[in-house]
């Protein structure tokens, strides 16, 4: 396997090398380019060089543990010890020559290449060395590009072989481990023949034997342990970007190290395998050997170490997993992970720069993080900055309506702020959609297609009517332009949907027209925020409520007279009514300080509109209080929903036949009701939950408010 081979991938457009780590942001900025590349080589250079830290610093370790495996004084040389010592020296060989001989081939034909990847480059990357490089210098000189060439080749001999040989090594070390164990499981079928005597010190060897090879797996752990966590996270990304390299065009080159990283994959999960098999084989062995000759003392003891036997030894890719076969089919194969439910809302919010690019999804976040923070940086502070000086530069001239502003002012704060929370949370939201679109295992739920499709048909009527008032607002702008002008006093701009203060004269078309095309598209990202942020609270309220249905439903069939079916079906309830109080704790999270923002501020911006339908007489703000006051109730209907859903369950656990069931069982209802009573909520922040008492609240205040600028 070469590590960093020659057609780790080609460009789509350009099949020519493109550079590791500087070159990638340069890459990304050109249209129609992939990433995958540097993305890769830049992975396996990370990782293959934090592998070689952490096997330094364990070498000491390793060294010890090799020279105990090496120590057959106590026991013996485990029979065909010498035979599998030579199989796995020459693995070790070919591996080695293979990563050679594939580091100079691939270099050569980089060589070869050169006038073609000279014709084709746009950036200073050095055509003919073994990897993708940018220099900030000239290399085309032919001793600078020599010098160039011979440190990065040294350098690629040097870490090429590095997974490789330490997977091979971890196989070794396995297979040596268990000819131990071999060698123990037959002293164990031996150790009963004879008097008790020699059967005792036959079975106190055997122990040792078997606390020696516990001892001996430990310590082949901790040599390993970060390491193989390394190797498989680095391999994980690796597989993943020659996959998207092989799918977009495959070449022998990327084919090959495919191949290579998956070899050396299944190689140490082969190894961890080989231990967590071996090792539980002790205790077969042990109920194989003549045991029942033994005396009831000998047996005693026979069962402790049995015990022991059964839990297998392993080998750990730090806290997070062990090596098995299990790990290679997880990381070389992706599942493929869909949602089912609010995928409308998820691609409205995406067009308001709250959701991932499907590409993203399931995956980092930064691309996501970054579209918001610039768009918070460069277009939502500013808009925000000129709403407010145009409230500050009409109260300094003289009387002045403050409720327009005041709202907008108050909007787009708002609108921010939720767009912030809502990304810091949209990760556990992703995961919490994910489980709810997973029926494995206990099944979908009753009308969840018609559950979804109501709410898709709701998320549709909420873009369009705030598209729709969006229009009508600014149209409404644009026809009073004239009106406008006669009555500014300040550097207003007539004709923009909002309240607006530019530092600069709007007056002449060219200009006007640039300044309300920024107002639009902001007003675009952000108008439909909260009213599509409450429909999904409403759809995820509205599933959880479909979950709360279909368990009630297998309540009512829980008990009959057979009793061990009942109490099968009883626990089966428990465990889904623990997932639903899960899930429900999971959504408050993802909602709570959204919903505590869009709340706080919904009574101030409806106040405002009230007084300007009142006193100023504008028709268009009824469009805009009409989606405030709609956004609400429907956050505060998905919240009453929960609630009234989930203190159902205990009606449903008394309704059901529960005398037919035993007293034990009777008493476990007790608690289960006792549970059910306390509804599950969405929470605003530390203040309140949302329900309708909330929605009422919220409708005392914002007359409040009304009355106070009245």
């Amino acid at each position: 396997m070469v590590l960093l081979p020659t057609d780790f991938g080609r460009f789509r457009h350009h099949p020519h090398i493109r550079s590791a780590g500087f070159d990638a942001p340069l890459e990304a900025m050109e249209e129609g380019m992939d990433i995958s590349e540097d993305l890769g080589i830049f992975a396996a250079i990370i990782g293959l060089v934090t592998m070689m830290v952490l096997y330094v610093v364990k070498q000491k370790d390793l060294s010890s543990l090799l020279q105990d495996l090496s120590n057959f004084e106590k026991f013996g040389k485990p029979p065909n010890f010498d035979k599998v010592n030579k199989r796995l020296d020459f693995l070790v060989k070919f591996v080695f020559s293979y990563a050679i001989f594939g580091a100079v081939v691939y270099n050569l034909m980089r060589i070869i290449e050169i006038p073609h990847c000279k014709r084709n480059r746009k950036i200073r990357e050095v055509c003919g060395v073994f990897v993708p490089l940018w220099t900030p210098f000239d290399a085309d000189y032919p001793p600078v590009l020599v010098l160039v060439a011979s440190v990065v080749f040294i350098v690629v001999i040097l870490i090429d072989k590095v997974t490789l040989l330490v997977s091979l090594q971890v196989l070794e070390i396995s297979c040596h481990i268990r000819l131990r164990i071999e060698q123990l499981n037959a002293m164990i079928l031996n150790c009963f023949n004879g008097d008790l005597q020699s059967s005792r010190k036959r079975l106190n060897d055997c122990v040792q034997y078997h606390i020696d090879i516990i001892s001996y797996s430990e310590r082949f752990n901790n040599c390993f342990t970060n390491g193989m966590f390394i190797h498989l996270a680095t391999t994980g990304i690796i597989i993943g970007c020659l996959e998207n390299q092989n799918v977009e065009g495959a070449t022998p080159g990327g084919v090959l190290h495919l191949f290579g990283w998956i070899i050396s994959l299944f190689t140490s999960c082969l190894a961890g395998q080989i231990l967590l098999d071996s090792s539980t084989s002790v205790a077969d062995a042990l109920y194989n050997s003549q045991w029942y000759t033994a005396d009831v003392k000998l047996r005693k003891n026979l069962i402790l170490m049995i015990q022991r036997s059964q839990k297998p030894l392993f080998l750990a890719t730090g806290a997070f997993n062990i090596m098995s076969f299990a790990l290679f089919v997880t990381s070389s194969m992706t599942e493929e992970k869909e949602l089912r439910l609010c995928l409308w809302s998820c691609y409205y919010l995406k067009l308001s720069l709250m959701w991932p690019l499907k590409r993203e999804e399931f995956k980092s976040s930064k691309g996501l993080y970054l579209r918001l923070l610039v768009f918070v940086i460069i277009s939502g502070s500013t808009f925000t900055a000129m709403i407010f000086m145009h409230l500050y530069k009409s109260l300094k001239v003289g009387s002045y309506d403050v409720s327009e502003d005041l709202a907008i002012l108050a909007s787009n704060i708002g609108y921010v702020l939720m767009m912030t929370m809502y990304v810091s949370r949209q990760k556990d939201l992703e995961l919490l959609l994910l489980d709810l679109s997973d029926f494995k295992t206990y099944g979908k739920p009753p009308n969840f297609d018609k559950v979804r499709k109501r709410m898709d048909l709701y998320a549709h009527l909420i873009f369009f009517y705030s598209m729709f008032g969006s229009f009508v607002y600014n149209m409404d702008k644009i026809i009073l332009i004239d009106k406008c002008k006669e009555a500014r006093r300040i550097n207003e701009v007539c004709g923009s949907a909002i309240p607006f203060w530019t530092p600069f004269e709007t007056e002449d078309l060219f200009t006007l027209t640039l300044v309300i095309t920024y107002v639009l598209i902001n007003i675009f990202v952000v108008v439909k925020v909260a009213m599509t942020v409450s429909v999904q609270v409403l759809e995820i309220s509205s599933h959880i409520n479909l979950r709360i249905e279909q368990l009630k439903i297998f309540i009512a069939g829980c008990f009959d007279r057979d009793f061990k079916a009942s109490r099968e079906r009883l626990d089966f309830c428990i465990r889904y009514h623990n997932v639903i109080i899960d899930f429900s704790e999971r959504f408050s999270r993802c909602f709570s300080y959204v919903m505590f923002i869009h709340l706080a501020i919904t009574g101030i911006i409806i106040g405002c509109l009230e007084n300007q339908i009142v006193q100023e007489h504008q028709p268009e703000a009824m469009l805009h209080m009409g989606g405030w006051s709609t956004a609400t109730f429907i956050a505060c209907y998905g919240g009453q929903l929960l609630m009234d859903a989930s203190t159902s369950i205990a009606d449903e656990f008394y309704n059901c036949p529960w005398y037919e069931a035993d007293v034990k069982m009777r008493k476990d209802l007790i608690l289960i009701i006792l549970r059910a009573q306390k509804a599950l909520f969405v929470s605003t922040g530390p203040f309140n939950v949302l329900s309708f008492a909330l929605f009422v609240s919220i409708m005392k205040l914002s007359y409040s408010i009304f009355t106070v600028l009245s």
